[in-house]
């Protein structure tokens, strides 16, 4: 869990991404403080930038950190999974 001073700063890159401002959700974002970044709020919100940006290595490399953190949610499986599929091939998401 993230303080309540950079819940602010993850609302404004949210907003952001919601208006399809990707570079300004990348630049809320690049402003949190590392904890903030590397919670598993910030790393969502990182692997969502990278999903609309169509990045999909970077989408790959990020949901599969978040898996390791949170392996017992099955939406870091098939996030992981759809990363991979986009990244490589449906070959590497098995």
């Amino acid at each position: 869990m993230i303080d309540d001073q950079y819940k602010m700063g993850l609302m404004a890159a949210e907003g952001y991404l919601e208006l399809e401002m990707t570079d300004d959700a990348m630049r809320e974002f690049m402003n949190l403080p590392r904890e903030a970044k590397f919670s598993i709020e910030g790393l969502t919100l990182l692997m969502e930038i990278h999903r609309a940006e169509e990045e999909w290595p970077e989408m790959e490399s990020v949901a599969e950190r978040l898996w390791a953190a949170d392996p017992e949610n099955v939406m870091r499986w098939i996030d992981w999974a759809h990363a991979l599929r986009l990244a490589n091939s449906i070959n590497s998401a098995r």
